[in-house]
């Protein structure tokens, strides 16, 4: 295997990071493009297109559109790993399947006003099936962040055509992590005898933060042309307790959720048809953890969602589109990101819904993002990051 140089030894240590973010899916880099499969179906185009309870995710202002309801739903994300760290002889390898929970509920209060929340899970990191270097004793290596969403909204119809809101978006986190390794300041052995030593176990700890979210939604054209904005802040998390001491360090035990905003469109030319596309930056660079050049070297994000919709019938519905973004991290960061292995920035999905009676309904979808390999340069000469991250979703709805 190859012996580690000093920079890279330097590395393994930022390479026990983790990184993370709202859905886990590929294509904004770990953030799933929607937590609604009547949006997900649609490549996440939702900024001017509410479906659902979860609206308030991608625009608090779409709450204004989806009356009394509920909804419950689940995503499944499925992680592919043939990644190699150091080197391509040193193989990581895992098949995972992560749950995400996604609903909400909603309630008009007048013709004007509606209160509701939205609830919504996200997480990423890497679950492999081999130790993180052929060391007797160590550990599968095992790095998961989790973060679950609730996000009471309100809105308010300024006029008949136009619509703001605002959501409080609490935060409960939790990060994990197994068998990673840094080195102990002593010279490495070729064979990795000496100059490696494991971090401890802290086991699953907490973190709570609290962010803002504002929207406004336009009908242009009632029936025909809508457009939306959105605008959500930077959430701070509260320190990982024990992971500031080694895995965290550079942040000192924190993980920040980054700020985003977007602009989107909708269009139903015929009453049937729903054409929807939306502008989403992610600002990456200025999030702890994520951002820091040391670790996973992320930069801002500029993607663009694409959708279609068509009601076939009055019980089906069926939809799909394209999602692609700009790459946030490049070939010299693989070494710090084999923990957070997302490459992918292109996705395909589709999907529908089937009305089981007037007030009823299931939706599905499903994503599938295009292969995008990245071989490491640099320091990170050796560590390839080949990770395939799809879902499917599925949720039944209810309106009141």
């Amino acid at each position: 295997m190859k012996t580690p140089n000093s920079a890279v030894a330097s590395a393994i240590l930022a390479a026990c990071a983790l990184v993370a973010v709202r859905p886990a899916q590929a294509a904004v880099g770990a953030q799933a493009n929607s937590f609604s499969p009547e949006n997900a179906g649609m490549a996440g185009a939702s900024i001017a297109n509410p479906a659902d309870t979860v609206a308030a995710a991608d625009n608090p202002a779409g709450m204004s559109k989806v009356g009394n309801r509920y909804d419950i739903g689940m995503m499944l994300i499925i992680s592919d790993e043939k990644n190699t760290f150091l080197s391509s002889q040193n193989k990581l390898s895992g098949l995972k399947f992560f749950p995400n929970l996604a609903g909400g509920y909603n309630r008009q209060i007048d013709d004007r006003t509606t209160v509701g929340i939205s609830i919504y899970g996200q997480g990423a990191g890497a679950l492999y099936d081999q130790p993180i270097l052929p060391i007797n004793g160590l550990s599968h290596a095992k790095a998961l962040f989790m973060a679950e969403h609730f996000t009471p909204t309100v809105t308010r119809k300024l006029t008949d055509t136009l619509a703001v809101g605002a959501s409080l978006d609490m935060v409960l986190a939790g990060l994990y992590t197994k068998g990673l390794v840094a080195p102990n300041g002593q010279p490495i052995a070729p064979d990795l005898s000496t100059g490696i030593v494991a971090l401890p176990n802290h086991g699953l700890r907490s973190a709570f933060g609290v962010g803002v979210k504002v929207g406004v939604l336009w009908d242009v054209l009632p029936t025909t042309v809508s457009v939306g904005a959105s605008y959500s802040s930077k959430v701070l998390l509260s320190r990982f307790s024990g992971y500031n001491q080694d895995v965290l360090a550079g942040s000192n035990g924190h993980i920040d959720l980054p700020e985003e905003y977007g602009v989107g469109i909708k269009w139903k030319p015929i009453p049937q048809l729903t054409l929807a596309a939306d502008y989403l930056r992610v600002n990456w660079a200025n999030a702890r953890a994520f951002g820091d050049p040391n670790t996973f070297g992320y930069r801002n994000v500029h993607a663009g969602r694409f959708g279609v919709a068509y009601d076939l019938n009055s019980q089906w519905t069926v939809r799909t589109g394209f999602q692609v973004a700009s790459n946030w991290s490049n070939s010299q960061n693989t070494l710090n990101n084999v923990l957070g292995p997302v490459t992918q920035n292109r996705e395909i999905s589709a999907g529908f819904t089937y009305h089981l009676d007037k007030v009823q309904d299931i939706s599905f979808a499903i994503g599938y993002s295009l292969p995008n390999k990245v071989q490491g340069t640099g320091n990170s000469t050796g560590t390839n990051i080949d990770t395939s991250i799809n879902f499917c979703t599925v949720q039944y709805s209810h309106r009141i």
